[in-house]
């Protein structure tokens, strides 16, 4: 079952695509608004675009977006993780309740504000550059506390076991502990963060792209395509249920990659 998963993925993401590259955005008049057939799996939308591949284009999109954005979101949650429990300055103190704070805030409601905002900070670039910069940036400054909380509690539980107390009594340096301790730890958490939180990433991208504040036309991300899908859902159902599926199939399928390597 597992091979033949991955032999549909194969299919879907890679070998459509490079098949059919020539097509891909390009305006057909004579085949405007056709059902699925063997020429177009997906059928064509309103200006005879392939749209099987807007949605497989649209899904590199989204999933780009949001591994930048939980690269980002990772590096801040793990820098100010690590550093909530220092006690230089009560900095253990006040620093978790900051990011508690933080975390407590409408998340969807801050990050379409932040959005509105990089974008007309960004307003003099190229439009579909301002609005990956703006999805990246917002995603990220809204994503990163729930994993400082994550990376703090790991860090206290390590700090207290019992190999880290032996070794700093056998005289073993704050850079010993971080090479041999503390570097593994890291790895372990980003190797499972990383796959737990990507849903997360890609639904507040597909989101802000469904409100119409991510990624600006001709290039749409799966939020844009379900926003256009949703305007003609009773009348072409599959404009709406073709990216829907796609958003499901990604989510489902990182949580089963994430569920393999636990196992």
């Amino acid at each position: 079952m597992r091979k033949l998963n991955l032999f549909f993925l194969f299919l879907v993401f890679i070998a459509y695509p490079i098949l059919f590259w020539n097509r891909m955005n390009v305006v057909n008049v004579n085949v405007i608004s056709l059902a699925p057939n063997w020429s177009y799996l997906g059928g064509t939308d309103s200006l005879g675009r392939d749209y099987l591949l807007r949605c497989i284009q649209g899904t590199y999109l989204s999933v780009l977006i949001s591994l930048f954005s939980m690269m980002l979101a990772h590096l801040l949650g793990f820098i100010i993780g690590s550093l909530s429990v220092l006690k230089v300055f009560r900095v253990s103190v006040w620093l978790p309740r900051c990011i508690d704070l933080l975390d407590a805030l409408p998340s969807y409601l801050v990050v379409s504000v932040l959005a509105l905002f990089w974008q007309s900070l960004f307003r003099n670039m190229d439009l579909i550059i301002k609005s990956i910069f703006s999805l990246i940036l917002s995603i990220s400054l809204v994503s990163w506390m729930s994993i400082a909380r994550i990376v703090r509690l790991e860090i206290l539980q390590i700090l207290e076991k019992e190999f880290i107390l032996s070794s700093k009594l056998l005289g073993a340096s704050f850079y010993d502990l971080i090479q041999t301790h503390f570097f593994k730890f890291t790895i372990n958490f980003l190797k499972t963060s990383v796959i737990q939180h990507l849903p997360h990433f890609i639904l507040l991208e597909s989101f802000l792209s469904y409100l119409g504040i991510g990624i600006i036309p001709p290039y749409l991300s799966l939020g844009g395509l379900i926003s256009e899908g949703w305007k003609l859902a009773f009348i072409k159902p599959l404009l709406f249920l073709v990216p829907s599926f796609f958003l499901v199939l990604i989510s489902v399928e990182f949580k089963r990659i994430l569920r393999s390597l636990k196992g």
